[in-house]
């Protein structure tokens, strides 16, 4: 082994998170082509088609409840106005999602699905220390994948987390990988860069017209024993695509469409990539 050319990278630490044979799906805000987004009303008829994985979002109120909504303000999606974070909790549980439902907490989320695998997106700093607490009380991090746009959000939540809950890459150990996959003989020195608390790899197809997810990605995170999930997904044909490329799994906001993509064997026969 040299010290500019090293044998061999760390893989990843296991998850349960990752347990379950490739390939799945995962419903975008509880499937939100197909019901209101994250709303309870969503999340059930995801269950209902049989999706094991569900994607949210979270944000805290101003006293500190963990709700699972994807705006800072209520006002796209329901029937009230005000930022989340500046309201208690009292006024924010009055608002109707779609008309009828209410707003979530993430607690009354894990409660309901209490079998489902959930990947969270924590969309502010304000979030991190109430959605910490929650999920150290209700001893549910093997069942969450907490990824955010915001690297220092995804490594405060995994220093206090430590291995309990997944993670997924941040947006620079993405480029750490994307650029790993690029060098060929040389990758195992970009790979230094890539932390093994993390287990997935939560990429759109491309950005800003630069291609993330390709055949080389792919297989530089399976050899890391990291899992690649496509988001946001809602066309059958990309989806299978995807699927025949080997990612592990998608993220869409169609979880009928994609279920019956998945019931037609594309993709499948795989083993589950953190083993």
């Amino acid at each position: 082994m040299s010290l500019f050319y090293p044998d061999r990278v760390a893989k990843t630490v296991y998850h349960p998170f990752v347990a379950t044979p490739s390939p799945i799906g995962l419903a975008h805000r509880g499937g939100g082509r197909e019901a209101p987004e994250n709303s309870l009303t969503a999340f059930r008829n995801a269950a209902d088609i049989g999706f094991e994985y569900f994607e949210t979002d979270v944000r805290a109120t101003s006293d500190g409840k963990v709700m699972v909504f994807h705006d800072a303000n209520l006002n796209r999606v329901t029937d009230r106005v005000g930022r989340i974070s500046a309201l208690p909790y009292s006024e924010v549980r009055r608002a109707k999602v779609g008309g009828s439902d209410r707003v979530l907490r993430l607690e009354e989320l894990l409660e309901e699905f209490d079998d489902k695998y959930i990947n969270i997106d924590v969309k502010d700093d304000h979030t991190v220390e109430p959605f910490v607490r929650l999920i150290k009380q209700k001893k549910v991090g093997e069942r969450i994948c907490v990824g955010s746009f915001s690297a220092l959000r995804v490594r405060a939540i995994r220093s206090a987390l430590g291995t309990s809950a997944a993670s997924s890459l941040t947006p620079p150990e993405v480029a750490t990988l994307m650029a790993a996959s690029r060098l060929g003989p040389f990758s195992r020195l970009a790979e230094l860069g890539l932390p093994s608390n993390a287990q997935c790899v939560q990429v759109p197809v491309s950005q800003n017209g630069v291609p993330i997810i390709t055949r080389s990605f792919i297989q530089s995170a399976h050899k890391r024993g990291l899992v690649v999930h496509a988001w946001t997904i809602d066309d059958e044909p990309t989806m299978i695509r995807l699927l025949e490329m080997g990612v592990d799994g998608i993220v869409t906001d169609r979880p009928t469409l994609l279920q019956s993509v998945l019931d037609r064997g594309v993709g499948s026969g795989r083993k589950a990539i953190g083993r």
